[in-house]
């Protein structure tokens, strides 16, 4: 059976890549010396050290699963329809 490809609106890929954007510039900014995330209004970057880099990561790896856990939820109660 074959299935029909996703569609999805503008305005998905929009946020999509308006969220990814702004939250990787963000995730960049604690770790990395070099990011400048309010130029060009400001050279600094306030975000530097606000957690340290192995709270970072598990951040990022409690984020992913939660991700995982909401997507296969979804996709659970879809199926189940």
């Amino acid at each position: 059976m074959k299935e029909n490809p996703l569609k999805i609106g503008w305005w998905v890929s929009f946020i999509s890549a308006f969220i990814g954007t702004f939250s990787h510039v963000l995730l960049d900014s604690i770790m990395h010396s070099d990011i400048e995330p309010y130029y060009p209004l400001s050279q600094e970057n306030g975000p530097l050290g606000l957690v340290t880099v192995p709270q970072l990561h598990q951040f990022c790896v409690y984020s992913a699963v939660v991700g995982v856990i909401f997507y296969y939820s979804v996709q659970y109660v879809r199926n189940k329809k």
